[in-house]
């Protein structure tokens, strides 16, 4: 088995840490002094060999290449600029959730794509962040934010299933798959993750939907031999190696 690189995110101590796994062992290579905050989004920090890039709204843009030492060296997306004048409350906080989302880098294709949690977005973009594409999903349930009569803001859900994104991966070598939670109110399930996981499959190469489908699991990233990796914390942790039967 050839050499791995994983990173780990440390939001406490504001640090990303890069790390080597081989058959016997795990080594750690360097730490950068940044780590998303988890407002920002879930799964939003990806490298390109050793070029670290991660999703958080800084300064009106939402794409950072990063330095050794946390600098921002480049950005790219700029933020969506919602109207907050009928939000008196928390518009920081809600200007975060509005612009949250994902990250996946593509490495042999030098390719990173962005996908928004909340809203029906997905861009593709270049390592030097030249837009590659732009997709804006159809049939997409977001969930909406409405002004609180008290100040701050309150959530708007579908009554057929707010869709909020969980991962943005790699699906084969000419696809990238992005995924959402169904969000139905007023309760959650109490004996799983998720009500279901709604699963759209993008063409690497112009964003166009190729496939749907509500049947898949969690795919929270895929290594370079096509061994997929899930994950499901109800009704007890679990860690699942998936093989995909077809291409």
């Amino acid at each position: 088995m050839s050499p791995r690189r994983f990173l780990v995110g440390d939001p406490a101590n504001n640090r990303t840490s890069f790390y080597r796994a081989t058959t016997d062992s795990v080594y750690y290579e360097r730490g950068v002094p940044f780590s998303p905050s988890p407002r920002s989004g879930t799964r939003s920090v990806c490298v390109i060999g050793d070029r670290l890039f991660a999703r958080e709204l800084r300064d009106g843009w939402l794409v950072h290449e990063l330095t050794e030492a946390g600098e921002i060296e480049n950005s790219f997306e700029s933020a969506d600029q919602m109207s907050l004048e009928n939000f008196q409350a928390a518009p920081d906080l809600l200007r975060t959730l509005v612009n949250a989302g994902m990250l996946t880098c593509i490495p042999d294709r030098q390719l990173i794509i962005s996908a928004s949690r909340y809203l029906p977005y997905v861009k593709a973009y270049t390592s030097e962040g030249e837009l590659v594409w732009d997709t804006e999903l159809s049939d997409f349930r977001p969930l909406g934010f409405e002004p609180a009569s008290r100040g701050g803001f309150t959530y708007e859900f579908d009554p057929e299933g707010t869709y909020i994104g969980v991962s943005v991966t790699q699906w084969n070598r000419d696809a990238v798959l992005v995924q959402y939670s169904v969000h139905i109110e007023p309760a959650p399930p109490t004996d799983r993750d998720f009500y279901a996981i709604h699963s759209r499959v993008l063409s690497m190469t112009t964003g166009e939907e190729l496939d749907r489908n509500d049947a898949l699991p969690l795919i929270s990233d895929v290594d370079e031999n096509g061994t997929y990796y899930s994950f499901q914390n109800l009704p007890y942790p679990q860690v699942h190696l998936l093989r995909r039967t077809e291409n």
